[in-house]
């Protein structure tokens, strides 16, 4: 498995909800784009890319971490880089033990020679005294 965090901090996150249609502004009012790609197995890295070795066509985005505490409410899109229309938006995931509110993306890169993209949106008032989030990523 190839995995990694990004540390987010609140000052980062941006305002609205990047035109994106699944998560309507409001209460989606804050979003933050993982600058990274996630190439999909048979595509090239680039500079601006996470590595995928396992050339696996599983990518997972999460939010779903102790660290984002108990009451904020985040969403996730994962999309292929070119093709807004190739996307997965999910919500609230029960399955995550920490906070039901969190995210976890679990997305099938089904064109396996692109690359792709996640935003992550929050709900501002659901980020109480947090000063940074974390979003964890993972090729399972």
């Amino acid at each position: 498995m190839i995995a990694g965090s990004i540390n987010v901090p609140i000052g980062l996150l941006q305002t609205g909800n990047n035109s994106q249609g699944c998560f309507q502004n409001p209460p989606w009012d804050r979003f933050y784009i993982v600058v990274t790609n996630f190439p999909g197995p048979n595509s090239t890295p680039d500079a601006f890319s996470f590595i995928n070795v396992n050339h696996s066509t599983n990518l997972t985005v999460k939010t779903c971490n102790p660290a984002n505490g108990t009451t904020l409410e985040t969403g996730i899109v994962i999309f292929q880089q070119f093709n807004t229309n190739e996307k997965q938006c999910v919500t609230n995931s029960l399955s995550c033990l920490d906070n039901p509110n969190l995210t976890i993306n679990q997305f099938l890169m089904t064109n396996v020679t692109k690359k792709y993209r996640a935003v992550v949106h929050y709900k501002s008032s659901t980020l109480t005294n947090l000063t940074a989030i974390q979003v964890d990523f993972s090729y399972p």
